[in-house]
This record gives structure tokens, sequence and C-alpha cells, in this order.
């Protein structure tokens, strides 16, 4: 079965922070265009509506690390001086120990397919964000492509722009023969107009495409554009595009009907004989299909009065607003728990020495009344404080350990040492142990040294003195050492030993030793640790 790692830690962040809003804001979403669809109102309604429900889509994604920035931070108590970062022991010669239960279980299945979607949602919205950016570049050259309008199609195109009170410099330009009438631009509006068009038709079609100027819409078209490509892989997203490319020419035919209302006819035949041109990329034109031209059609035999498409405009921006505010609460609503609220912390308390595990250890949060104690599995479940929080891991016969647990961090394994093993140091090596980390040598990082090779690769640099073996001399030696920036180790000292001789051997198995470096803040730092080598003896010796 291939390595689903990647896949699930891929799923894991990003199902709260990208899916279960995109899930909340689909049933908002749905809502509103079955109900837009349903009930079929004009664009002056259906506009506002849909372009409100279609910016709730980036604003819930900015709800869950919203929450997050506005958590309480909380008391943090500071880092204690004792702390000792143990590997698990490694035994050396001797029956080999049974392991202790699985610690890493297999990634989820569910999680990896969250992760796979994950990756395919941005490989689409990737191939689709260099799409509209060459369409951006395919409008400047189609700017300067087109030559100059005639007399008569700049005169038109004042006139509408009189008629309908725009103030801006519109340039009128000559749309190719196959194009039908179209708006580029934003800052620098264009509209080009076919030469073929004269009289009645030219001035309407002048009408119309200052209207979208008016409106602003090719700013509003750019960004919906830029927003479907984003979340490409959604089919919703793309419903509601069209639907919203479909209410902005509505609402510009309304605007020439509005102008011209006696010449509802001849404006029906001039969108009957551009129906089936395309226009260029990026411009605003003639809506494809048949569906679409009824559609229009429909709308221009149910004209508004002035005053009823200002009503219906308020109350399209009313219920938009209304959708945006249910969409981004029910993402609020969702992601509090998971934000607001840590996710418990479970690992496993085991012997560093026999890897059994440890039953009745408790865990506690330094510095708070959270605790946990661990069952016969010696497995735990802490609901532990939302921000970087020290844990005391105890149990009767054992030394404490005092480890940190990093923001987000949901699992967290601890090997205790038994607090009776015989050694010349005693409780001198003990407090040796425990002694504060020199300057520049951290004790916990955010990123901890990982041993290249495993605990296997040391075991087998472990070598049994021959002569130590026949003196039946065994028992444990406990290493102390600081991983360089390099990953190589320096500063080996042993705390406890039975006997030189194994502590040489362990000496030299530990230095030959080489890790990944540990890193705080992205840099590489010092980081000590400690390492109990068990020499054991087979049963007959």
């Amino acid at each position: 079965m291939p390595d689903l790692t990647l896949l699930s830690d891929l799923g894991r962040a990003s199902l709260h922070a990208l899916w279960v809003p995109v899930a909340l804001w689909t049933v908002v979403a749905g809502a509103a265009e079955v109900l837009l669809r349903w009930r079929r109102p004009p664009a002056a309604l259906g506009l506002p509506v849909r372009g409100a429900v279609l910016c709730a889509l980036p604003l819930a994604l900015s709800v869950p690390p919203l929450l997050a920035w506005l958590r309480p931070a909380g008391v943090v108590p500071p880092l204690p001086t004792d702390l000792a970062v143990w590997l698990p022991a490694v035994v050396v010669g001797g029956a080999p120990l049974a392991g202790p239960p699985a610690i890493d279980a297999a990634p989820p299945l569910g999680l990896a397919a969250v992760g796979l979607l994950t990756g395919a949602a941005a490989v689409v919205a990737v191939a689709h964000l260099a799409r509209l950016a060459l369409a951006v570049v395919a409008v400047g050259r189609t700017r300067r492509s087109l030559p100059s309008a005639h007399a008569e199609a700049a005169s038109a195109v004042h006139a509408a722009r009189q008629r309908l009170g725009v103030r801006r410099r519109i340039d009128a330009v000559q749309a190719p023969p196959s194009a039908p009438p179209f708006t580029v631009g934003w800052r620098r509006p264009v509209v080009a107009l076919p030469a073929a068009l004269d009289g009645e038709a030219r001035d309407l079609a002048a009408l119309h495409e200052v209207a979208h100027v008016q409106r602003a819409d090719a700013a509003w078209h750019l960004a919906q554009r830029a927003l479907t490509a984003v979340f490409a892989i959604h089919p919703l997203v793309w419903t509601i595009a069209r639907g919203l490319e479909l209410d902005r020419e509505r609402a510009a035919d309304a605007s020439v009907l509005a102008a011209r209302p006696d010449q509802r006819r001849a404006y029906a035949d001039l969108l009957f004989a551009y129906a089936a041109r395309p226009t260029p990329p990026l411009a605003l034109g003639t809506t494809r299909g048949a569906s679409s031209l009824k559609t229009r059609i429909d709308a221009m035999t149910r004209p508004l009065s002035p005053s009823a498409a200002r009503r219906m405009s308020r109350i399209g921006r009313g219920t938009g607003l209304s959708a945006l505010v249910v969409a981004l609460g029910l993402v609020a609503l969702a992601a509090a728990p998971a934000v607001l609220s840590p996710a418990p912390v479970t690992g496993l308390v085991i012997d560093a020495d026999t890897r059994a595990p440890l039953s009745g250890a408790s865990v506690q949060v330094m510095g708070t009344t959270v605790g946990a104690t661990t069952g016969r599995d010696g497995r735990y479940r802490l609901d532990a404080p939302a921000r970087d929080h020290v844990l005391r891991v105890s149990a009767t016969g054992y030394e404490p350990r005092t480890v940190a647990l990093a923001d987000g961090q949901e699992t967290l394994d601890v090997a205790l040492t038994t607090a009776n093993v015989s050694d010349p140091g005693g409780a001198d090596g003990r407090r040796a142990m425990r002694d504060p980390a020199p300057p520049g040598v951290f004790e916990v990082v955010e990123e901890m040294p990982r041993l290249i090779g495993g605990l296997d690769g040391l075991q087998q640099r472990v070598i049994y003195p021959p002569s130590a073996r026949a003196d039946s001399t065994h028992g444990h030696v406990v290493v102390r050492f600081v991983v360089t920036e390099e990953g190589t180790v320096e500063d080996a000292t042993v705390l406890r030993s039975p006997d030189d001789r194994l502590s040489e051997a362990a000496l030299a198995a530990v230095r030959a030793s080489r890790f990944e470096p540990g890193r705080q803040r992205g840099e590489a730092v010092k980081v000590r640790f400690a390492v109990p080598i068990r020499f054991q003896l087979d049963a007959d010796e």
C-alpha cells in the first residue's frame, strides 16, 4: 500500500480550513440559487443576491483564521530548566524484548481522500488562473488592434453617454466583422460596434454597451472570473457565475428599454441578430445560448418602472447581505469549536527500558488543573489548553518528566525511566541529568532532531565488549549529548554506568550517530538529548 501520510496531512490541514466552510457555503448558495431559478426575479434583484453569495465563498474561508487570531492567548507558564529529553531505550544483547503497542496507525483513508481532493483543486485552480492571465493579456492586444470607429458610431456612443449620464471617457472602436457589439476595459473602457450597424440598431447597441460602463460591469466581471478560477473545481460556482453574466446582460437590457421604451421590437431583433456570435476574451457582450436569449426576451416583456427597479434593487441588496451573513455565521459556528477549543491531546506512556505501557501514570498540564491518567493500555486523553504548555508526566517508581506541548500538537508519547537504577553516579548523576542546558543549547524546540537510521541503526552501532560479557557485567548506561546545527553529536557525557567498558561502547555508538538537526522558528539550533542504553545478558549467561 502506498504511503498516504502526505495526503493524510494535507487532508487534515484542509478539512476545517477549506472544505467545511465550502460545504456550508454550498448549502446557503444552493438554496439561494434554487429560489432565484424558481421565482425568476428581475435582474435588479438577482444580480446583488448572486453577487453577494459568490463573494461569501472567499469570506467564509477567512473565518477560521480570523477566529484563531481573535482567540485569547491565555497564560503560558515558562519552560522549566530541568527538562531532559530522552530517546527511547536501546537494548544490546540478550533476547529481544516485546515492543510496545503500535503507536502510529496507518493514515485514515478518508483524510487521504480529502488531501487528494485538495491537491486536485489546487491544480485545477492554477490551470484556470493561467488561462485568465492569458485572457487579460489578450484584452490588451484586442484594444490595440481595433481601429477607431467611424464618426456615426462615435456619435452614437457619445449620445448614449449623454442619455445615461455617464461622464467617463469612452473610446469607440470598430468591432471585427464576425463579432457582436462588446465592451472591454474598466479604467479605460472601449465600446466596439460592428461597422454593419446603422440607424436605430447602432444607437441601441451603443446604449447597451454604455450601460455596462455605467454599472462598472467589466470590473465585476473580472473579479468574478478570478474567483471562479480559484474555485473552479466547484460546479455550483460556475452555475452562479453564469447566472451573474446573464443578470448583467438583463440589467443592461433594462437600462436600454428605460431610455428607449418604444424600441422594444427593434432591440429584440438586434439581440437575435448577434445571439450566436462569440465575443473576445473577458469582453462583455452577447450571452450565448438559446435559453439565455429566451430569458432576456421574456424579461423585456415585463419591464419594471424606475421606482419598481429601485425597490427591487434595495430588496436584492438586503437579501444578498442576509445570505452573506447566514453563510458566514454558519461557518463561524462550525469553526468555533475546532478553533477556539483545542483538539484533545492523546498519547502513550511507556517504560523506557521494557517498552511496556504504564497504567496509572499521571499527565498534568503545569500551572493548570488540567490532567489525565493513563489506562491499562498506557494511553491517555488530555483536554489541553489552546496554547503552548508544558506537561509533567509521572508514575510510581519512575523519574518524572516535563515535556513541551506545541500549539496544535495532538499526539505526544512519553517514555519514563525507573527511579531505582543502580549506578555509580547515584543522586549526583540524577542531578547532573537535570542540569540546565548551556547557553545556546535548547532542551525542547519546535522541530526536534530526528535520528538518521532510527534506533535500529544506533543499536547496531553499540558493540557489547566481550570482556564485559565474559565478566557478566550488564546494566544501564545513560548518555547525554548535544545535537549540533549540522546534525552531529558533541559533548557526549556518561551520566550513569555500571562499568567503564560499557561507557566507552555507548559513547562510541552515540558519537557516530547523525541527526536531522532540530529547528526553532525555522533555524537549525543545538538540542540536548539523553539516551539510555541497556546492556543485557542472555538467560544462560
